[in-house]
């Protein structure tokens, strides 16, 4: 059920003679721009733009509060559905306004203050860690531990935690009007990182030609490169292609998971079955893109050594034939001298 949409001016002065300007009549600073506001709200509302209408609503009480501003804030807050909002602005108006208040609002009031506790739920937080950074439908909401259990619309909701050092807590709830639950966040510290492997360096000695050198006036003809050579990096080629595929085909899974995640229609059994999906094919995707790397350095290796030893045997007597493999956690490197 929708609430009925009502004047905005009249819901608060409860006659059509009312004016915003009373409402700021005992406000001395900051009234003539709280007025502003106001009176874009009331505007606002009347046009049924209540989003817009909730923020002018909302600065007229900062610059100059009042708890008259608090009932049509809360009563926007119905208006948008916004019903844990809502019955905060409407219990303070009741507080704050005390016996300004006269009977007859107070107990209109009252009812709809009945009728948005149906409509909300109370969540607790716990855990074994303070200062966890909660979120609730990825809007932030504060640290543990709180105070008081948290007053929250009813339905589907998603809840985040976070903290430095540890894991990330997700969990999806469902709440029905006047739920009252707890929740309790996990977060076990995430594990030791290995140290990187050392690098290791070696020399790999290039055979020396012992072939007797072309006359000076005859040029060596250059020799071809060993088919293996090109079966090598046709491999590499290939092993990169096809990793790349997998690659491609894992972000656009992962885009999926993500929409799943934010979809509150989805079920727990599609976001895993996902999950899995974009795990496999990340996986195969790094596993063929370190055959590709593999390759191509094998075959780099052989082209070098390939190549030295068709130059003439002039330039290969006058320098020191070396190629260097460095192997280390993040790669492969590989260089010489000829």
């Amino acid at each position: 059920m929708r609430y009925q949409t009502i004047p905005l001016l009249i819901l608060i002065a409860g006659s059509l003679s009312f004016t915003p300007t009373g409402v700021f009549a005992q406000q001395k600073d900051n009234s003539k721009e709280a007025e502003a506001h106001f009176k874009r709200c009331a505007e606002l509302y009347n046009e049924a733009d209540y989003k817009l209408a909730l923020i002018e609503c909302k600065r007229a009480y900062e610059l100059a509060p009042t708890y008259k501003i608090l009932y049509n804030i809360g009563h926007i807050d119905m208006m948008s559905n916004r019903y844990a909002d809502a019955l905060r602005a409407l219990e303070k108006y009741l507080r704050d306004g005390g016996d300004k208040v006269d009977a007859k609002r107070r107990a209109e009031v009252s009812k709809e203050i009945a009728s948005l506790k149906t409509r909300t739920a109370h969540v607790e937080f716990t855990s074994d860690v303070e200062g966890v950074d909660v979120s609730l439908d990825e809007l932030p909401i504060g640290k543990t531990p709180f105070s008081e259990p948290l007053l929250i619309d009813a339905g589907d909701h998603k809840i985040t935690a976070t903290k430095a050092g540890r894991t990330t807590f997700a969990k999806y709830i469902t709440l029905a009007g006047g739920d009252r639950i707890k929740v309790q966040l996990e977060l076990p510290e995430e594990p030791n990182q290995p140290a990187p492997a050392p690098t290791v360096i070696r020399e790999v000695p290039v055979p020396q030609p012992t072939a007797s050198a072309p006359p000076p006036d005859q040029e060596e003809k250059p020799k071809k490169l060993p088919g293996g050579i090109f079966v090598g990096w046709l491999a590499t080629g290939a092993l990169a292609a096809v990793a790349g595929a997998f690659g491609a085909a894992a972000i656009s899974r992962d885009k999926e998971l993500d929409n799943l995640n934010n979809d509150i229609g989805s079920s727990q059994t599609e976001r895993d079955a996902k999950a899995k999906e974009v795990k496999t094919l990340s996986l195969t995707a790094d596993i063929l893109g370190a055959g590709a790397v593999l390759a191509g350095g094998i075959s780099l290796v052989a082209t070098i050594v390939a190549v030295s030893s068709s130059g003439s045997s002039s330039k290969r007597s006058s320098r020191m034939q070396r190629v260097d493999v460095s192997v280390g956690p993040t790669g492969a490197r590989f260089g010489g001298a000829f």
